[in-house]
């Protein structure tokens, strides 16, 4: 969406965000740098099907709420977290001049556990596919790092005992030299 300049950017530091139905979140985003004069608005989906969620001029959905902390802090607050608002989440920058995309941030996924004290244990979310996070990544070749060093070990020392066992029976078995014995 246009020419980005290289001396802005938009960061959303959360790329997973865990939610039970009801609560309150936040949607964490900060703008760096300089480009074009324009609007900072959130959006949730992707691609033809973006869904305006806040506008920092005054427009927003129900139960949205800035929480700037500084003039670089474009983050929102969503209370009432449910199924229906699961999704992901971009931060973006508009163009004043063109009102149009300028740059967007990477997106936050929004991820809605129903309650506990519900019947249902089940996870919810408006998205079809599930990615591994490079974290989530990280935490899968660790155990299986870990469990494959476990594996080996345990191995190792079941083959070193057979083979001391083994030799003992040998030794026990095995005549004196040249098979000259006590008389």
């Amino acid at each position: 969406a246009g020419n980005p300049e290289p001396d802005l950017w938009i960061i959303q530091p959360q790329e997973l965000v865990l939610a039970t139905t009801g609560d309150t979140v936040s949607l964490n985003c900060t703008v760096l740098g300089d480009g074009p004069s324009g609007p900072k608005r959130w959006f949730r989906g992707a691609g033809l099907s973006w869904e305006a969620i806040y506008n920092f001029e005054g427009i927003s959905h129900p139960n949205m709420t800035a929480a700037r902390a500084s003039s670089r802090d474009f983050s929102i607050l969503l209370q009432g977290a449910s199924a229906e608002r699961a999704g992901t989440y971009y931060c973006v920058k508009f163009q004043r001049k063109l009102n149009r995309q300028h740059l967007s941030g990477p997106g936050t996924r929004l991820r809605v556990k129903a309650n506990r004290t519900s019947p249902q244990e089940t996870e919810f979310t408006n998205e079809h596919v599930d990615r591994l996070f490079p974290s989530d990544l990280l935490s899968v070749f660790t155990l299986v790092v870990l469990g494959l060093k476990t594996m080996t070990l345990a191995a190792l020392l079941l083959a070193l005992a057979a083979y001391w066992r083994r030799r003992q029976q040998e030794d026990i078995k095995t005549p004196g030299p040249a098979g000259l014995g006590p008389p």
